[in-house]
């Protein structure tokens, strides 16, 4: 493995470990230390964070380019034996790679450029969602931006704006994905995992009969066969370069690609799916009632003394105690299932619509 391709890689896991801690540092040792040592320091250290928030996006473009780099300054020369190893034909030299390129960081450009960054009231909200009552309600205040927080809306600490349909925010655009560039993150998605694809599947099959076409131009040649030999190991060296790399980052993506599939069939964003963990664990532990309409969390003292009388909101802003009369066992809700996610269309066409605001 080449210098190059190991500090890549390097690089890549820490990427990877940076995303990651924040999310399971509570679920193993690893990413608890990575979280508190790399990311804690490194990321909530506010001198550094406007600079630190552009590392990402500035390696990711720099991973898209050097394939390039690698590509026509190692391997797309004029020299006939070089071309004639890798084979590739001229549609995809001078036109089907450059635009996968150019195609790929300009949709990283548009996506940070098309992210929400000055919204300070409702306004600005180009799409107007029905409240749920379980996840959003009406007239609750966003304690830092101190607006009524619309449905699917989440403030975000890093943008420090109420973000409209806020699905998360994402490190390799340095911005938020929601409703202004949910269509944009989307093509990106799929245009990096057809291009890793790509390259992966040519670069491999390339390197599978290089051997062979070696042999034979070896055999043929009456002259110069050193350089053949140097020739080759360059050659060799540089695709086995383009296809770690593709292949690597073609499972980092597929799996990104395969979370935001299962977020549109399911109707829901990422911040979503966080907060409908949260609602039914608190079903799977026996806490969740249905009364008059409404869902409620049974207090834990209620539940000790089986009194079934004093509730919270599921609106987690409303410090409320509730308290009700003649609140029965079968108002308790026993499966996720009973409760409707009103965001949900009923199918991945419909909810790719919504999500397309379409």
């Amino acid at each position: 493995m080449s210098l190059v391709t190991f500090l890549v890689l390097f690089l890549a896991i820490n990427v990877l470990m940076l995303l990651a801690s924040p999310i399971y540092h509570n679920q193993n040792k690893i990413f608890l230390w990575y979280y508190k040592n790399i990311f804690q320091k490194v990321f909530k250290n506010q001198a550094y964070k406007h600079i630190i928030t552009w590392i990402v996006p500035f390696f990711y473009c720099l991973l898209i380019l050097s394939f390039g780099f690698i590509y026509y300054l190692k391997l797309a020369t004029t020299q006939n034996d070089k071309l004639s190893l890798i084979n590739l034909t001229s549609f995809e030299n001078y036109f089907f790679i450059p635009f996968l390129i150019i195609s790929n960081v300009s949709l990283v450009f548009m996506c940070y450029k098309k992210s929400f960054k000055n919204i300070s009231n409702k306004a600005n909200f180009t799409k107007v969602n029905k409240y749920d009552n379980i996840l959003y309600h009406p007239s609750t205040f966003c304690q830092t931006c101190q607006l009524v927080k619309p449905a699917r809306s989440k403030h975000c600490s890093l943008c420090q704006k109420c973000i409209p349909d806020l699905d998360h925010h994402c490190i390799w655009i340095n911005g938020c994905v929601s409703q202004s560039n949910i269509m944009l993150f989307d093509c990106l998605l799929l245009n990096n995992l057809f291009s890793l694809l790509y390259v992966s599947a040519r670069s491999g099959l390339i390197l599978k009969s290089l051997n062979a076409k070696f042999s034979g131009y070896y055999k043929n040649a009456t002259n110069n066969q050193s350089d053949m030999v140097l020739t080759f190991k360059i050659v060799r060296k540089n695709l086995l370069t383009i296809f770690l790399l593709g292949f690597c980052f073609l499972m980092v993506m597929s799996w990104f690609v395969y979370t935001q599939i299962k977020l549109i069939i399911d109707g829901m964003t990422s911040n979503e799916s966080d907060k409908w963990f949260v609602i039914h664990s608190l079903i799977y532990d026996g806490y969740i009632y249905k009364i008059n309409e409404k869902y409620f969390i049974i207090t834990e003292e209620s539940k000790n003394d089986c009194s079934l009388k004093k509730f919270n909101s599921v609106n987690f802003y409303d410090n409320k105690i509730y308290t009700f009369d003649r609140v029965l066992q079968e108002n308790r809700v026993e499966s996720p299932e009973e409760i409707v996610n009103i965001y949900d269309k009923g199918s991945f066409i419909k909810n790719l619509k919504e999500r397309w605001s379409l």
